[in-house]
């Protein structure tokens, strides 16, 4: 496995935002407890992941997530043209496009949401 493809399994399993053992990543990509560990390091240093001592039992990591992104104040048009903006930059490894889809995602399902609890509240009020 290339070291991108660890480095992207690895972000893969840690995006749920639960805290997984050293051993338990190192089983799903059938890699050593070590260099699972190497990898996480050098994530570490771009994405802002959190490790738990505890040892085998209690340590772990964790990927931290953006619970709410706030995308109310910008209009669709604003929107779009951030999304063009950042998907335009040079990327060889195709990690701005990920991070483009999964913004894409979190606005769509922050959207959905809102319209979600709206029509809830107005079931509720009427």
């Amino acid at each position: 496995m290339k070291k991108y493809d660890v480095a992207a399994s690895i972000l893969e399993i840690l995006e749920d935002n639960e805290i997984h053992s050293m051993n338990e990543i190192a089983e799903k990509l059938e890699l050593s407890r070590l260099t699972v560990f190497r990898h996480i390091q050098t994530l570490s240093l771009h994405y802002d992941i959190e490790t738990f001592k505890g040892g085998q039992i209690r340590g772990g990591v964790r990927l931290k997530t953006i619970t709410k992104l706030d995308v109310s104040y910008l209009s669709s048009n604003d929107l779009q043209s951030v999304m063009s903006a950042i998907g335009s930059l040079q990327d060889p490894e195709g990690n701005i496009q990920r991070l483009v889809k999964d913004l894409a995602n979190r606005i769509r399902k922050e959207q959905e949401n809102d319209r979600f609890r709206k029509e809830n509240c107005s079931r509720e009020v009427g």
